[in-house]
């Protein structure tokens, strides 16, 4: 047996792999191992299994899409989601998980050809349903840490935060995830946190820190920024973001949140053109 311990946005992590399915973990996944520590309980199991709750081998199966995820109740204390790439069982707290996941599908090779595991969909998934649990908000848009602060961009696809994103790194900034970061609240502070997906790029810094600014993105013909009123900003960060509607508990902590976020952190409607300036605009009023 293999255990990988993690910590991801300061929740623990244990991934039990059987000696037939532990594959070697992603890049992306290895700046998230710990290990040694002491004193502390993981947040979550999570055993991966060589078959799944029907008895299909994962070395054989070749996985149907089914557009999006499924949940059923399984007797009192379990839920069994289903998704295209694998399926999990996890008890109503997500503190014990058994996970399958299809080899032919994603556990198989990476862009680089090699075989690893990258725990993208399904520990994304586990990940979310845990971390909104703990009151964390899983959103739609991108972190940067740009002069050491650290700034989301949120908007619609196409809105321009892979852009904007890439023109910071170039001037500098490190981009921590361009589609997963998370929102939290600790030390009466709110935070932004980065999630192993898709990867990092720029200088090495801190997965997570206190959020300084967010910027809702829009393309125009010139830049042009307005601040957003606190009515206005928790309007958008609820607009955009990734509830987990599967545990509808987890919705009064959102906007619990949101109202917290929006009344501390400077927001902006920024239309934006896509050069260097726009990145001196936000470092103008961070």
């Amino acid at each position: 047996m293999e255990v990988v311990k993690l910590q991801i946005l300061g929740l623990f992590f244990e991934l039990h792999f059987s000696e037939r399915s532990y594959l070697p973990l992603h890049k992306n996944l290895k700046p998230f191992v710990v290990s040694e520590i002491y004193n502390y309980d993981a947040s979550t199991v999570i055993r991966v299994e060589e078959e799944s709750f029907d008895g299909t081998d994962g070395y054989q199966h070749i996985a149907k899409r089914f557009g999006s995820l499924s949940m059923e109740p399984i007797g009192d204390t379990e839920h069994l989601f289903r998704y295209y790439t694998g399926q999990f069982l996890a008890n109503h707290d997500f503190t014990n998980v058994k996970l399958w996941v299809p080899f032919e599908r994603q556990m198989s090779v990476d862009h680089d050809g090699y075989a690893n595991f990258s725990g993208d969909p399904p520990l994304r998934l586990i990940l979310w349903a845990r971390s909104s649990i703990e009151g964390y908000c899983y959103m739609h848009g991108a972190l940067i840490v740009l002069d050491g602060k650290y700034i989301l961009l949120i908007g619609q696809s196409g809105s321009g935060k892979t852009t904007l994103s890439n023109l910071a790194c170039d001037c500098g900034a490190s981009l921590l995830t361009e589609e997963d970061p998370f929102l939290s609240w600790k030390k009466d502070e709110p935070y932004a946190l980065a999630s192993p997906w898709p990867g990092r790029r720029g200088p090495d810094v801190a997965f997570s820190g206190k959020l300084t600014a967010i910027f809702y993105l829009r393309h125009a013909r010139q830049n042009e920024v307005r601040s957003l009123t606190t009515n206005e900003s928790c309007h958008n960060l609820l607009q955009h973001s990734r509830t987990f509607n599967w545990l509808p508990r987890t919705l009064p902590l959102a906007v619990e949140l949101f109202d917290k976020v929006a009344q501390k952190t400077p927001s902006y409607d920024f239309g934006f053109v896509p050069d260097a300036r726009a990145v001196e605009t936000i470092r103008d009023l961070i």
